[in-house]
C-alpha cells in the first residue's frame, strides 16, 4: 500500500470522506466529516484540500487522535493496545484477536504502518468483532 492509499485509509478510519468539487476534475477535492456545504473553508469539519494534503504519514498531530481512537476500541470486552517503544518499534496488540509489530526508521513511519495495518484488519473483520 503506497503513503496516499494508506492516509486516505487512515482518514475513512477516522470519519471523513473525500469531497469531489467537479466530477471532471478527479485531483480536486477535500477531505471532511459529516458534509456541511460546498464551501471547505467554512467548514469546522474541514481536513485539508485533496489527497496530498493528508499527513498521517508525516505528523504526530495528525496521527495521535487516530491512535487514540484505535486505543479506546474495545474488541472481546478488551481494549487495543498500543505500545511506542524507544527503539522506533510500534506494537498494536488485540489480546489474541490481532498482533502486529512494525519497526521502521523513525517511530512516527512505524506506528503509521502499524495504524494501516490494524486499519486493514478492522475493516476486513470489524463485522464479526
Amino acid at each position: 500500500m503506497t503513503t496516499e492509499e494508506g492516509n486516505k485509509l487512515i482518514a475513512e478510519f477516522d470519519g471523513y470522506e473525500y469531497i469531489d468539487s467537479d466530477k471532471s476534475y478527479d485531483s480536486w477535492g477535500w477531505w471532511e466529516k459529516d458534509k456541511f456545504n460546498d464551501n471547505a473553508k467554512n467548514n469546522p469539519n474541514f481536513l485539508c484540500i485533496s489527497n496530498s494534503g493528508l499527513k498521517y504519514h508525516s505528523s504526530w498531530d495528525w496521527l495521535m487522535p487516530v491512535a487514540l481512537k484505535i486505543g479506546e476500541t474495545c474488541i472481546d470486552n478488551e481494549f487495543v493496545e498500543i505500545t511506542l517503544k524507544s527503539d522506533n518499534t510500534c506494537i498494536i496488540d488485540c489480546s489474541g484477536q490481532y498482533y502486529t509489530e512494525q519497526s521502521e526508521g523513525t517511530l512516527l513511519l512505524s506506528t503509521f504502518n502499524a495504524i494501516v495495518n490494524f486499519i486493514q484488519w478492522y475493516n476486513q473483520n470489524k463485522e464479526s468483532l
